[in-house]
């Protein structure tokens, strides 16, 4: 309790006229006041003193008042120790659970809410459950995840105890894997007995179906109003070539010989399977993704791997067809494969040229198609790489790969760039024995028509417009 007193000075007690101020150390000594703690209050404010009794006994409860100040003190002073000791336990605790709690959230919570992309703030309770009511679902659903991995404890020592005993035999699948190899080597062996066709043989068959490809296009009588280009469809080798080039009677006919040769390339001898027909697509597929596709034209580089995968796929292929020559559903039925691939040859060229005249000689067509599929044929079973190639459209002469045709004025020309492709040529890569894929010959040259550097700029500038 709050104990007030006053003291007063001797002065005070001057006898005064009670209309005459009083001094102003009286006034002060009036006016002093002390606060102490006591369980009395004690107002003097407006009272006079009462003598020297009266002033022992407020000595007397001052010092009781004062005394038990220092009782609360000592009191307090043992409650403040006891509070520091308190806070000094729940601080260390608090320091210690809380390296505990950072590192659950750090390692465990955080990871948690970042893999299911939820906000986390570890100061915000609300979030801490936004995070923490998935998370204690998923515990569950794992809990039970790990009832049935108990129960699955038996088979899985089982498997352990099978595995075991494999790993036993692994000296004996190391002897049937080299066995098998030993295999694979004496099988692509044997397709050294595929009889070897020389280069004289190949050349004769090209030039044999380039003779009646020319003699075709030379019998058809054509009107001369007639635009080729819009009424056959449209093919590789004839694609953004200038129009000019095709003006007059004689251009016309090596527009359709180079038009057929072009539904020939695009049917025939566009990959290595295309002979054996749509059933054998995946085939070629699958030698492209095993060894690559950066060659000429979009096949693999020659190698020795590639070329004895492609030959021994082809002879188990040629086996398949003869015996679907007897048994036409045997071997999923490749004999029809190739049979329906040729006759689509025939009908696009029949269903084009027929439209040019009716009095065409059709009857050739099959003929130039039976061809083009034997010569596939025989391409396609040798060791060595045999490819239908040509050259782009503006690429240099090269002599050694092109043969050119007379210019308009009727003179040779050994310079220049090409304008068009008249009809491909017949590329070897390797020899007869399977080597040696890093050589490349040309056995019979592409046909194409050259065109002077400032020609040739003149007709691209002209496409690109067109």
């Amino acid at each position: 309790m709050l104990c007030q007193f006053k003291t007063s000075d001797p002065a005070h007690k001057r006898p005064t006229d009670e209309n005459s101020p009083a001094p102003a150390s009286t006034m002060r000594t009036r006016n002093q006041s002390y606060s102490l703690t006591s369980h009395q209050d004690f107002d003097h404010a407006g009272r006079r003193d009462r003598g020297p009794q009266n002033h022992q006994g407020e000595l007397k409860q001052m010092e009781n008042c004062f005394k038990s100040m220092q009782g609360n003190f000592r009191k307090l002073q043992a409650e403040h120790k006891d509070l520091k000791r308190t806070y000094d336990e729940l601080l260390s605790v608090r320091k210690y659970y809380g390296g505990a709690v950072d590192h659950i959230i750090n390692n465990a919570i955080k990871p948690y809410a970042r893999k299911r992309r939820l906000i986390l703030d570890k100061d915000d309770l609300k979030s801490l459950a936004a995070v923490l009511t998935p998370m204690l679902q998923d515990a569950l659903n794992v809990g039970t995840l790990g009832q049935q991995v108990a129960t699955s404890q038996p088979r899985i020592q089982i498997l352990h105890e099978d595995l075991n005993k494999m790993s036993g035999a692994k000296n004996e699948v190391e002897e049937l894997r080299e066995q098998v190899a030993g295999l694979q080597n004496e099988l692509l062996a044997k397709v050294q007995d595929v009889s070897v066709v020389s280069d004289e043989h190949f050349a004769q068959d090209f030039h044999s179906i380039a003779a009646l490809i020319k003699t075709f296009s030379r019998k058809i009588q054509l009107d001369e109003t007639i635009n080729l280009s819009e009424v056959l469809e449209p093919v590789a080798l004839l694609a953004k070539i200038s129009p000019h080039h095709w003006k007059g009677r004689k251009r016309s006919k090596i527009f359709i010989e180079a038009w057929v040769w072009s539904i020939l390339i695009e049917c025939v001898f566009t990959g290595a399977f295309a002979v054996f027909g749509k059933g054998c697509e995946s085939l070629d597929q699958a030698w492209k993704q095993i060894f690559g596709s950066g060659h000429d034209h979009g096949w693999p580089q020659p190698s020795v791997a590639s070329e004895t995968w492609r030959s021994t796929t082809v002879k188990h292929l040629i086996d398949a067809v003869d015996e679907s020559a007897i048994d036409p559903q045997g071997v999923e039925g490749t004999r029809l494969s190739m049979d329906e691939a040729c006759a689509l040859v025939s009908s696009r060229l029949r269903k084009n040229l027929g439209c040019l005249n009716s009095q065409a000689d059709l009857a050739s067509i099959q003929k130039i198609a039976d061809k083009a599929f034997g010569l596939a044929m025989q391409m396609s079973k040798q060791q060595s790489r045999l490819q239908i190639t040509c050259p782009a459209l503006g690429a240099q002469y090269q002599g050694e790969a092109m043969s050119a045709t007379l210019d308009a004025d009727g003179e040779e020309m050994t310079h220049g760039n090409v304008a068009f492709v008249i009809n491909p040529g017949l590329s070897k890569w390797g020899d007869a024995h399977g080597k040696s894929f890093d050589q490349r010959y040309e056995i019979v040259r592409c046909l194409v028509q050259l065109e002077h550097e400032y020609e040739n700029v003149k007709t691209r500038r002209e496409c690109d417009l067109a």
